[in-house]
């Protein structure tokens, strides 16, 4: 206390106590977050405000997660409208629609039922006797067309489909006014996307046909529009029906549709349906040119925040599973989805596509070491999210459904514990005859996607002991796959190493399982090369199988082809991308960069498959 006593006091310096002024910038973020926290207070004057003061609004408020009042000014229609107008807005869009749906689950069809009923009170001004106001006619259209484009961008299809339906210009007055026929092809080209991208496959059918229709209507009428999203959405069509030549030819027309007039959107949803073709038809090396072009295209207009960058990211990881490059493939799926969670939240279809695309992926990658919880983890959100969101019988479940039942599978067969094997294996069983239904009920037989299903019980029972049902999916899986894919392709290569498994392993036909060991490999040495991942499973069924038959020369052979198989993966530099060369310069020529995709195109267009 003493030594206390002895400290000398000393002043403080003299400080100005008058407050400092915010600047200009603190006062705007100020004042932006109270009218954010009190629209309610200023629900007139917030709506006068420009387009550029009210993103910057939203942006508050989705930053505040100011859900109520989201909610509330996104509840006008009219408001909603002159936001999404301009395609920059549309990330702040998607992120307010998110927060909004974690509230109001049906509010995307409280929009569409809004519009809906405006478009009923315009078709009674618009009568054959009386077409007043064309322009605000073609006005009420055009912004129709935005907003379905926003909901189907969204994943929200069934309320994208209610607003395109309800503009359907042939039905506003009997006819359609030539001013209004290139408005008219454009909401059924979004009409028949939307539809197939859920899967409407019947209802789609029918809106290509009148797309065609109307097509011809232009033509008549001296108009020659742009078809690149014409045939890409029939290209989409029939590659959700199998029907991959066709596919195939209607992705190379669309490529060379491409022009530098057409919507950037256009112009990568183009490139990314003809990778995707591509892909399945085996031409590997033109693949890879257009999901590299898509991804450059979509970085430079979009930035790396836009779901158009996250649906280009996605199917690289689909080319690059595809080409046997799984742990890449898996990175990619992680960064679409990061940027899918960000602008639509785990709630979504689109966000769901994606647990599952990259819950495969890793099924895939870590198969070999048996671990599967991180596959299971996505695998079983999308299947959450998506039983959430669509009817019971709806085909996106189908697929979801397999990848689940493939997981629980392999972790069933890893277990100790049999109660806990019998059951999984049981949960599997359901989902995959759960998916076998809803693909039958859809395509019938003739699908890869039946197919696959076939193949997948046949594998499941196998596990199961049921060694006469497997034989019989496993023979189905093949047929169908030989048909609709031809016999030289991975897809059959699999269903054929899988029988030869059951014929080894269970059945102890060894004179049936050679044959199909042998031509299993052949198909993927010539697609993949030496080191692809698939061999392992053949030339250990080889070893063994002549080790069986007392062929103990042919046995060291394939040991020793196994043993060199191994050093080959671990050696060999596959080129798997960890970073991504998409840069474009601001001065780049999109003229020549889009015409000299044509050419690849054109140079490309007679390949067989190969792998790069």
């Amino acid at each position: 206390m003493d030594e206390l006593m002895d400290l000398e006091w000393v002043p403080h310096e003299k400080k100005d106590l008058k407050p400092s002024k915010p600047n200009l910038l603190q006062l705007r973020v100020i004042s932006l977050e109270y009218v954010a926290r009190n629209v309610h207070y200023f629900f007139e004057q917030v709506q006068a405000l420009p387009s550029s003061q009210l993103i910057d609004l939203f942006k508050k408020m989705c930053q505040l997660k100011l859900v109520d009042n989201l909610q509330r000014l996104m509840s006008n229609l009219s408001l909603l409208e002159r936001l999404i107008k301009h395609p920059c807005n549309w990330i702040t869009m998607h992120q307010a629609l998110n927060l909004v749906l974690t509230k109001e689950k049906d509010f995307d069809y409280f929009l569409a039922e809004q519009k809906k009923a405006a478009c009923e009170m315009l078709k009674k001004q618009f009568t054959k006797e009386n077409i007043c106001n064309l322009n605000e006619l073609m006005q009420f259209v055009h912004e129709s067309i935005i907003l379905g484009s926003f909901l189907t961008e969204h994943g929200r299809y069934k309320s994208a489909y209610i607003v395109f339906e309800c503009v359907e210009i042939s039905d506003l007055n009997g006819n359609i006014e030539p001013a209004m026929l290139s408005m008219a092809f454009d909401i059924a080209l979004r009409t028949s996307h939307v539809l197939t991208v859920d899967c409407k496959y019947n209802e789609a059918n029918k809106a290509i046909l009148n797309t065609s229709l109307l097509l011809s209507y232009m033509h008549n009428s001296g108009l020659h529009p742009n078809c690149a999203l014409f045939y890409t959405t029939c290209s989409m069509y029939m590659f959700s029906l199998s029907q991959y030549d066709k596919a195939y030819n209607l992705a190379v027309q669309a490529v060379q549709e491409i022009s530098c007039d057409l919507s950037p959107k256009i112009i990568v949803d183009t490139l990314r349906q003809a990778c995707k073709v591509c892909i399945i038809k085996r031409i590997f090396s033109q693949a890879h040119i257009y999901i590299n072009e898509a991804l450059k295209l979509a970085k430079y207009w979009f930035g790396e925040d836009h779901p158009k960058y996250a649906d280009c990211l996605a199917d690289y990881g689909f080319y690059l599973i595809s080409v046997d490059s799984v742990t890449a493939s898996v990175k990619f799926y992680v960064m679409a989805l990061q940027i899918r969670q960000s602008l639509f939240g785990d709630r979504n279809l689109v966000t769901s596509m994606t647990h599952e695309d990259l819950a495969y992926a890793i099924y895939v990658r870590d198969y070999s070491i048996g671990n599967f919880e991180s596959a299971r983890g996505h695998a079983e959100q999308a299947l959450k999210t998506m039983v959430e969101l669509l009817p019971e019988d709806h085909l996106m479940l189908s697929s979801v459904k397999r990848v689940q039942a493939l997981i629980l599978e392999e972790i069933a067969l890893d277990s100790d514990n049999k109660v806990m094997e019998a059951r999984l294996l049981g949960c599997a069983e359901k989902l995959h005859l759960d998916a076998l239904k809803l693909a039958k009920q859809t395509f019938g037989e003739g699908n890869v996607q039946t197919a696959k299903h076939y193949g997948n019980l046949g594998r499941l029972y196998q596990s199961m002991k049921r060694f006469k049902e497997a034989e019989v999916n496993h023979v189905n899986a093949i047929e169908i796959k030989e048909k609709l894919l031809g016999k030289e392709h991975y897809e059959v290569a699999l269903s054929i190493g899988h029988l030869a498994s059951l014929y080894n392993y269970d059945m102890k036909r060894y004179d049936l399982a050679e044959p199909l060991y042998l031509r299993s490999i052949d198909i993927g040495r010539k697609l993949f090369g030496v080191w692809y991942s698939g061999l392992e499973y053949d030339y250990r069924g080889l070893a063994h199988l002549y080790e069986k038959t007392n062929q103990h020369q042919q046995s060291s052979t394939y040991h020793m082809a196994l043993h060199d198989w191994m050093e080959e993966r671990r050696n060999k530099v596959f080129k798997q991308p960890t970073k991504l060369d998409i840069e474009m310069d601001r001065d780049t020529n999109i003229k020549t960069v889009l015409s000299n995709i044509k050419k690849n195109a054109s140079y490309g267009s007679g390949s067989s498959g190969s792998n790069t």
